[in-house]
């Protein structure tokens, strides 16, 4: 059985590398993660302060040195600058299962990079971990997401009423999965 620590390795897509966070990636954290219009639809509220920003980054930091794995900095190739990040916001070892989460500095949106960031996580996810499924929520309203779940070959199974409570009242959540035997049927085409 698989246990943490967790390997976790970087990924380089075409336009992007996914790799850890460092604590010289707090500018660039910062300049997404205190846009009000990302923080929309999540459940966290807009960094009003860099130490908001800070406080995310010690967080990535504690994660890889107590899982081995924590959130991905999905770095620009390009432009060297950190865009956004994605991670496996829950791992469920147990039952086989990973939750999905994504975000992206808003120049970045309805370009196809949160898909090809997140494709190396769901590859990753069920041919190294061995996973059997992955799955992602969103709220109703985050129609960009939903897009992005569905583009990665994940199926909608159903909406979550009430889910979570975040920035002081209760959301609603759509659920979107893939499960292994998708994943290898899409291989194997």
């Amino acid at each position: 059985m698989m246990q943490f620590p967790l390997p976790m390795p970087e990924f380089t897509t075409p336009r992007l590398r996914l790799r850890r966070f460092t604590p010289a990636d707090l500018d660039d954290c910062f300049e997404w993660a205190s846009d009000e219009e990302v923080a929309r639809y999540v459940y966290w509220s807009a960094h009003k302060t860099k130490a908001d920003t800070q406080w995310f980054i010690d967080f990535c930091l504690n994660e890889y040195a107590e899982k081995g794995i924590g959130p991905w900095a999905v770095e620009h190739r390009e432009s060297g600058k950190v865009i956004g990040n994605c991670s496996y916001g829950a791992i469920d070892i147990t039952n086989r299962r990973i939750e999905l989460a994504y975000f992206f500095a808003r120049p970045f949106w309805g370009k196809g990079i949160a898909v090809e960031a997140v494709t190396p996580l769901l590859k990753y996810g069920f041919e190294d971990l061995q996973m059997n499924r992955i799955e992602a929520r969103c709220m109703p309203a985050n129609l960009g997401s939903e897009r992005v779940m569905q583009k990665l070959g994940m199926q909608f199974e159903g909406i979550l009423r009430e889910y979570m409570y975040s920035k002081g009242r209760f959301h609603t959540a759509k659920v979107y999965s893939r499960l292994a035997s998708e994943w290898l049927l899409r291989k194997a085409i």
